[in-house]
């Protein structure tokens, strides 16, 4: 029997045994979260593999940058780690922020601020050095 929803539209959800509307809804919603982190997952786990084998080719752009290398690799061995972790975490922000704008805004800050950190160490000691030179 198909579920009417408020819309006139029907539903055909199958599952086994007999379920009242508000549960099987929240077994679909269950099923709807899980299926978004596997997801989510995935995408971290093949930016990281992507990463992963064009990452010589970054180590070798980034030994002509050293100041650059050391906001990318955020400390961490691991250059394809540390930026397929900040990816990630930009694009779920991105994702979240027309839905709901703060997650969305703590997703990316919590991307983008290890990045944060160096840049602005390299700017102080850039004002810093600046200021050396005058009499």
């Amino acid at each position: 029997v198909p579920y009417q929803a408020e819309t006139g539209e029907q539903l055909f959800i199958l599952h086994t045994g007999l379920r009242g509307a508000g549960e099987l809804f929240m077994t679909e919603h269950y099923h709807n979260r899980t299926w978004t982190w596997i997801y989510r997952l995935a995408g971290w786990f093949s930016s990281f593999l992507g990463l992963l084998c064009v990452s010589h080719l970054l180590e070798l752009v980034l030994d002509i940058y050293p100041t650059v290398r050391n906001m990318v690799t955020l400390g961490v061995t691991s250059l394809p780690f540390s930026v397929s972790i900040t990816l990630t975490l930009t694009i779920i922000g991105v994702g979240w922020g027309w839905y709901r704008p703060i997650v969305g805004l703590a997703l990316l800050v919590m991307g983008l601020l290890p990045y944060m950190v160096p840049i602005s160490r390299i700017f102080l000691m850039r004002g810093d050095g600046q200021g050396d030179h005058r009499d």
